[in-house]
């Protein structure tokens, strides 16, 4: 064992806490610093890409969009289950599906391999909320878009 792990073992033991307990404080921790990271200031970076969903009242989007803000977060989530389109990434509002991004913007954003699931996932927010379209902003965090090339 080396001397940094004996002095890492002793300063968790000093503070009470096991390398066990120690790693869903660091998972947490980490998640917090991609969260801020990718957090949207209000000007439009480089980094964003304007996208409207198109028929959200397919998913019951209709009665939900008196509620939808600007600035609301917007989650997006691969879905290689898609029926039609193995390059699907889905649009949650909360736990509420939007709909699907158009397959241009998915081509646009390089999804995948970007939007892989599991790998750092382009965040979105609602732009503007009103009957029939939903305008949501992308925003590409910045190592992904550098290894997009971008």
């Amino acid at each position: 064992m080396s001397s940094q792990s004996v002095l890492g073992s002793v300063v968790l033991s000093a503070v009470g806490l096991s390398r066990r307990s120690l790693r869903p404080l660091l998972g947490w921790a980490l998640a917090g610093a991609s969260l801020v990271a990718c957090a949207a200031p209000e000007s439009n970076p480089p980094g964003e890409v304007p996208i409207v969903l198109r028929d959200v009242a397919a998913y019951s989007g209709q009665s939900l969009i008196h509620a939808m803000r600007a600035g609301d977060a917007v989650r997006l989530e691969a879905d290689p289950r898609h029926p039609f389109e193995p390059n699907a990434v889905a649009a949650y509002w909360g736990s509420f599906k939007l709909g699907y991004l158009p397959r241009e913007a998915t081509a646009r954003l390089g999804c995948p391999p970007v939007c892989r699931v599991g790998d750092e996932l382009p965040m979105g927010r609602i732009v503007t909320a009103a009957s029939g379209a939903i305008s949501v902003t992308i925003v590409m965090p910045p190592w992904t878009v550098a290894r997009m090339g971008q």
